[in-house]
């Protein structure tokens, strides 16, 4: 049986693919609570760098898009309010918060279900969302009746969702696209 419960959409841009060795940078969460408008929230959080993966700093554009001040851990944004400048265990905390008892939906999930339980256990912090995790790349694979696509992008072009090429690889605009690919699914 079905049951209803908070959907959240996420994405990580991060240091790597690994998250023994990465960290995740910056955070994107669609919060969709039933009866509500979906909430938007990004953090960046300042990475430690000597590991990093170039290639994946590359992908994500770290360096042209990583806006936390000198001097500060992270900042926070919710629905393009902000941003607020915080230490990093705050904003995981927040980002704790927020995902409490929801499913995560990305599009490959268990990549940002490992970051980000990575990002909470530099604090100790418990674990609070559920652990059923919802591929939106997989979702197309079943409504299409074919192969997984390959990748996000792909997913979107094959439900025929538009996007905007400039804002893929932002863990906002991969939220953002990986809902929308998962409201094209739902509403087959």
């Amino acid at each position: 049986m079905l049951t209803p419960g908070n959907l959240c959409f996420v994405d990580c841009e991060s240091t790597g693919l690994d998250p023994r060795v990465h960290q995740p940078w910056e955070v994107a969460v669609i919060l969709r609570e039933l009866g509500l408008p979906d909430e938007e929230h990004v953090w960046q959080i300042r990475p430690d760098l000597d590991k990093a993966d170039p290639k994946a700093l590359e992908i994500g554009r770290y360096r042209e898009r990583f806006a936390v001040p000198d001097g500060c851990e992270a900042t926070s944004c919710v629905q393009g309010n902000g941003p607020w400048r915080l230490r990093a265990g705050e904003a995981a905390m927040e980002i704790q918060d927020v995902l409490r008892d929801a499913h995560l939906v990305a599009a490959v999930p268990s990549f940002d279900d490992g970051m980000l339980k990575a990002l909470m256990g530099r604090w100790n912090f418990r674990i609070l969302w559920n652990y059923r995790l919802i591929c939106a790349e997989t979702l197309v694979c079943g409504a299409l009746r074919q192969p997984v696509p390959d990748g996000l992008k792909a997913a979107a072009d094959a439900m025929g969702v538009t996007y905007d090429a400039g804002e893929l690889h932002t863990a906002l605009g991969d939220a953002r696209l990986c809902r929308d690919v998962y409201d094209a699914v739902m509403s087959r």
